[in-house]
C-alpha cells in the first residue's frame, strides 16, 4: 500500500465507512454475493490498519505537545507540525467516527424529497462546529440506519406488537436511538420523554418545510440548527473612527456589545389516524411530511410574526416584546388610515444603509395588490414603484409573501416588514422531532375506542429580532398605519 498522508487517510477512512454503509442499505436482510463479501473483508482490514495509526499518530501528538509545550517550542524555534490535535474537535478517532456515521446519514438523505443540498450544508457545519461531543452526529446516524426507519414503521402499523416483528439490526437500531436519546434528554438537563426519534426524511426540522407555502421567513432569516435549548449571538452598533492632531492621545472607541438570544420552545402537534391507516403503513411516510410540515408551517407562520416569546419563539411584531421589534423601528404613514404612494419610499429610506443593499419586503400578498396599484399624487400611470410587474421588486427591493401578516388601512395595523433579515432575524431548530404514539383514541360520549390511534408530535424552536434596542443596529423596520 503506498505511503499516505494523515489527511488522505482520514479521507480514506471517509469512503470506506460510506461504502459499508452503502452495502448493509443495499443488501439489507440479504446474503452478500461472493465479490462483495471479498471486499467486505478486505475493506475492513483496511479501515482497521488506518484507525490504527491515526490513533496512534493522535497519542504521538498528544505526547508531543505534553512534554515540550507549543510555546517553548516557537520560542525555541523548534516546530512539530499542527495537525489540529488541540484545536480540531474531530481529531480524537471516538470523535471522527461520530462525525463519519452522522455525515453519512445526512449524504444518503441528501437529494430525497424535501432534503436540500443547503440543509445538508447547514447540517454538517452545525456537526463540525457545535457538536462537541458527538451527541448529534451519533442521532443523526440513529434515526438516519435504514434499519431504524423501517422499525419505525412497523412501530407505526402496530404500536404494541410491532417489536415482536424485528429483525435482528432493527431491534438494535431502535435499541440504539433510544440510548442516544435518553443521552440528549439528560443534556439538556430534562427527563427522558419515551418518545421516538423521526427517522431523517420525514423530520420537519431537517426537511424545508416552506416550498409554496406563504411564509418566506425561513428562506430569508438566518436559520441556526442548535443542539441546546438556547442560542446565543453577540451584536454591536460598530466602532466609531476619527481624526486628530499629530500625537495626540487616542480616544477609547470601543463598541457597545450585546448579546441577543432566543430559547428553542416547545411546539407540538396531535395526529389521529385510524387503525386502517396504520395497517396500510408503506405510504405512511409521504403522509406524514404532509401532514408534520404543515402542521408546523401554520404555527410558525403565525409565531415568528406574533409571538410572545414566553414559552412560544418571540415574533417580529411582538412590539417592545421579547424577541420582537419595538417602535425605534417603526416607520408610519403619513397621513391617518391611509396608505399611499410615498409611504413605501420612506420605508425603504428608514432602513441603515448598510443593509440596504440585501433587504426584502414582507407583506401579506393583498397589500401587494394594493401597492401595486398606487399611483404618485396627481399621476394616471400606475406601478411607477413595481415596474418589474406585480411579482417584482418595490422601490427595488425583492418582496416576500407573508400571509399572516395583516391589511387594511385601519389605524396602528402594521402592514408589512422590510430590510436585511438575515442579519436581522434569527430562527433557531433543535435539531430532532419526536414523536409519542397513543395506542386507542376513545370517543367523547361512552369512552369507547373509536379505532382510531395517535401520533403526538413534539418539536423545538425559537426565533428573536436582532439589535432591536438600536435604530441604526437593527436592520429591520416595519410599517404601520398612522
Amino acid at each position: 500500500m503506498a505511503v499516505l498522508t494523515r489527511d488522505e487517510r482520514l479521507n480514506r477512512v471517509r469512503e470506506l465507512k460510506q461504502w459499508f454503509s452503502d452495502q448493509y442499505s443495499e443488501f439489507n436482510g440479504e446474503r452478500f454475493p461472493p465479490e462483495v463479501r471479498e471486499a467486505w473483508d478486505r475493506n475492513t482490514a483496511e479501515l482497521e490498519e488506518h484507525e490504527q495509526l491515526l490513533a496512534e499518530l493522535s497519542r504521538r501528538d498528544d505526547h508531543v505537545v505534553r512534554i515540550a509545550g507549543r510555546t517553548a517550542n516557537h520560542e525555541a524555534g523548534v516546530h512539530f507540525p499542527d495537525h489540529g490535535v488541540t484545536r480540531d474537535p474531530v481529531a480524537d478517532p471516538r470523535r471522527q467516527r461520530d462525525l463519519d456515521g452522522g455525515l453519512a446519514a445526512i449524504e444518503r438523505c441528501t437529494g430525497m424529497r424535501g432534503f436540500s443540498n443547503e440543509r445538508a450544508i447547514a447540517i454538517e457545519k452545525m456537526l463540525r462546529t457545535t457538536d462537541r461531543d458527538g451527541l448529534e452526529a451519533r442521532y443523526l446516524a440513529a434515526v438516519g440506519n435504514p434499519a431504524y426507519v423501517s422499525a419505525f414503521f412497523k412501530t407505526l402499523s402496530d404500536p404494541q406488537h410491532g417489536h415482536l416483528a424485528f429483525t435482528p439490526r432493527e431491534a438494535e437500531a431502535m435499541r440504539t436511538t433510544r440510548q442516544i436519546e435518553v443521552e440528549r434528554a439528560m443534556s439538556d438537563s430534562v427527563g427522558a420523554s419515551g418518545g421516538f426519534g423521526l427517522p431523517i426524511t420525514i423530520d420537519p426540522s431537517i426537511i424545508l418545510t416552506n416550498a409554496g407555502a406563504l411564509n418566506p421567513l425561513r428562506e430569508i432569516s438566518d436559520v441556526r440548527l442548535i443542539s441546546t435549548y438556547t442560542w446565543r449571538g453577540i451584536s454591536s452598533d460598530g466602532v466609531v473612527a476619527g481624526f486628530g492632531p499629530e500625537a495626540t492621545e487616542a480616544s477609547d472607541n470601543s463598541p457597545v456589545l450585546v448579546q441577543p438570544s432566543t430559547t428553542a420552545w416547545k411546539g407540538f402537534a396531535f395526529i389521529p389516524y385510524s387503525i386502517e391507516f396504520g395497517m396500510d403503513y408503506p405510504g405512511a411516510q409521504d403522509e406524514l411530511i404532509t401532514l408534520l410540515s404543515d402542521a408546523k408551517l401554520v404555527v410558525e407562520a403565525t409565531k415568528f410574526l406574533l409571538g410572545s416569546g414566553n414559552n412560544e419563539p418571540g415574533g417580529l411584531l411582538n412590539i417592545g416584546g421579547t424577541g420582537g421589534l419595538t417602535t425605534i423601528q417603526r416607520v408610519q404613514t403619513a397621513t391617518t388610515a391611509t396608505l399611499a404612494y410615498g409611504d413605501w419610499w420612506t420605508l425603504k429610506q428608514s432602513i441603515p444603509i448598510r443593509f440596504l443593499a440585501d433587504s426584502t419586503m414582507v407583506w401579506n400578498p393583498i397589500t401587494g395588490d394594493t401597492a401595486y396599484q398606487l399611483s404618485p399624487s396627481g399621476s394616471t400611470t400606475l406601478a411607477l414603484q413595481m415596474p418589474q410587474g406585480r411579482q417584482g421588486p418595490i422601490t427595488g427591493i425583492p418582496q416576500a409573501q407573508l400571509s399572516s401578516l395583516a391589511t387594511g388601512a385601519t389605524t396602528g395595523t402594521k402592514i408589512a416588514i422590510a430590510g436585511n433579515f438575515k442579519k436581522g432575524f434569527v430562527i433557531t431548530d433543535r435539531l430532532g422531532v419526536q414523536v409519542e404514539y397513543i395506542p386507542f383514541l376513545f370517543g367523547a360520549a361512552n369512552r369507547q375506542p373509536t379505532g382510531q390511534r395517535g401520533l403526538y408530535m413534539y418539536f423545538r424552536t425559537g426565533s428573536t429580532v436582532v439589535g432591536a434596542g438600536s435604530a441604526a443596529g437593527c436592520p429591520l423596520r416595519y410599517l404601520e398605519i398612522k
